[in-house]
């Protein structure tokens, strides 16, 4: 493991190929696979997201320094994929709890798919965890009233895109 983030941006070069081309369908979906998903599914959207898991390959890199690199790698490499901005937005929230990048990384990913329920719901979930944390430090209600007005406007925002979707309740 000592090089292996070092080895996954190598990786996800080989996956993006020629930086002047549309990545292939099938390297986008490799890198998906390895970069994104957890137990071979995406999780954005749902309770199990606000967990700290992300893929195996990222959660077997020792430093949270290196993790963070090969993410930002990632979305570097992959600037048009909502999906990686979004779990790169995930690893600020609940890995670094950087929620101004969180946002900004989340508002990119809604920019690239504005009507995607997940990711308006992921922007959701990164402050209910800013919120959480304001919480743990006792801050008092009045601090955190905005937060929680803003984070309910990203679920509802969720849930008018997808009413069907049970985790934007």
């Amino acid at each position: 493991k000592q090089s292996l983030s070092k080895w996954a941006k190598e990786f996800v070069e080989l996956c993006r190929g020629d930086v002047d081309s549309v990545p292939s369908d099938e390297m986008l979906e490799v890198a998906r696979r390895t970069f994104i998903y957890r137990d071979n599914a995406d999780l954005l959207g749902t309770e199990r997201a606000a967990s700290k898991r992300f893929s195996q390959l990222i959660e077997d890199i020792p430093s949270k320094e290196g993790r963070l690199e090969l993410l930002k790698e990632v979305v570097e490499l992959f600037p048009n994929e909502a999906h990686f901005w979004a779990h790169l937005g995930r690893f600020y929230a609940f890995s670094i709890n950087d929620y101004q990048e969180a946002i900004f990384c989340n508002d990119r990913a809604i920019g690239l798919q504005p009507s995607d329920h997940v990711l308006h719901h992921m922007r959701a979930m990164t402050l209910r965890q800013s919120i959480y944390a304001k919480l743990d430090e006792r801050a008092p209600v009045s601090a955190i009233m905005d937060d929680v007005k803003r984070a309910s406007g990203y679920f509802d925002d969720a849930r008018k895109l997808n009413p069907e979707d049970e985790h934007s309740y």
